[in-house]
This record gives C-alpha cells, sequence and structure tokens, in this order.
C-alpha cells in the first residue's frame, strides 16, 4: 500500500468518525453528552483538516481553480436543477 493510499483511507475514517460526532451532537440530549460529542466533532474536523492539508501539499487531493467561469457553471447547475 503506497503512502497516498494510506492517507486517502485516513481521510475517508475521519470524515466517517466526523459524521457519526455530528449525528451524535445533533441527538444527544443530555448537555453533557451533546458537549463531549461537540468537543469530539471539533477536534475531529481539525484532525481532518491536517490531513487534508497534507494531501494538498503532496498532489494527491488536487482542488480545481475557482475561476468566475466554473463559479457561474456551479451557480448554473443548481438554478436549472441539473
Amino acid at each position: 500500500m503506497n503512502d497516498q493510499l494510506i492517507m486517502t483511507n485516513i481521510l475517508s475514517l475521519v470524515k466517517g468518525a466526523s459524521d457519526m460526532y455530528m449525528h451524535g451532537a445533533i441527538e444527544a440530549a443530555c448537555p453533557k453528552i451533546n458537549a463531549a460529542f461537540k468537543q469530539a466533532l471539533a477536534a475531529n474536523l481539525a484532525l481532518q483538516h491536517e490531513v487534508f492539508d497534507a494531501m494538498k501539499q503532496k498532489g494527491w487531493y488536487p482542488i480545481p481553480e475557482e475561476t468566475p467561469e466554473n463559479i457561474n457553471k456551479v451557480v448554473q447547475e443548481f438554478a436549472t436543477g441539473c
């Protein structure tokens, strides 16, 4: 397994954990449990950002350039529902 695949797998796992923490925070009725989920979510999101940044620096997570043309294309897609 190469480093890029390992980092991609880590990013997927961290994103999945973030989703679980978010749902835990949404559903928790107890204020202390809610706060614990929110704290875990914040820490996990920070980790996700670190992994994402490392992948982006290596060129393993390319980000398309935000040009006016690309932005207009997305706006049009949402406007037409496609």
